[in-house]
């Protein structure tokens, strides 16, 4: 899939990219599990990256953003997708990645997350590792269909009956 990935400057106004994304944390994470209310402190922490993908056709179900580029009128496309994650000097790890319900399906989560896999690459780094509730049927086959194996279970990782699986990806 062909799609504009953003990365935006640490430096900057992030704000309005903040408010969107964290409108999509709680649109569809638990409240347990949402960044929403400390999104901003996480993604300027040292060593984390934020991508995200804007729309490229708006869809009914999602208004776009009260956000424009510099020196235009019209708005934004709104944000769908994004990931966060982490890098030390051998492993990445995501530690985020969703996409809006009515944009699943469309290869904006496989996007973002061939898109870090090649800037991770390009810093020598050996794998990538997340975790996911292997209940999250759909989220849990795309890292399958991406090459991400299985690495181990930590029982209550989610809350007391919410597993996760460690899965890695071991980048050529």
């Amino acid at each position: 899939m062909n799609v504009e990935l953003y990365i935006p400057p640490k430096k900057g106004s992030l704000d309005p990219v903040i408010s969107e994304i964290a409108a999509l944390e709680k649109r569809i994470f638990p409240k347990h599990e949402s960044m929403s209310s400390y999104l901003k402190e996480e993604v300027n922490r040292r060593g984390t990256t934020l991508m995200f993908v804007r729309a490229k056709q708006s869809h009914s179900n999602l208004e776009p953003p009260d956000v424009t580029k510099a020196g235009e009128s019209e708005p934004l496309p709104p944000v769908v997708g994004y990931i966060i994650f982490t890098a030390s000097s051998l492993v990445g790890n995501i530690t985020k990645l969703a996409v809006h319900e009515a944009y699943r399906q469309q290869g904006y989560a496989s996007a973002l997350i061939e898109a870090v896999v090649k800037r991770l690459k390009g810093r020598r780094i050996a794998s990538v590792a997340l975790h996911v509730d292997p209940s999250r049927t759909a989220a849990f086959q795309l890292y399958k269909k991406l090459g991400f194996s299985v690495e181990s279970r930590h029982e209550s990782y989610y809350a007391p009956d919410r597993h996760a699986v460690r899965m890695l990806l071991e980048i050529d």
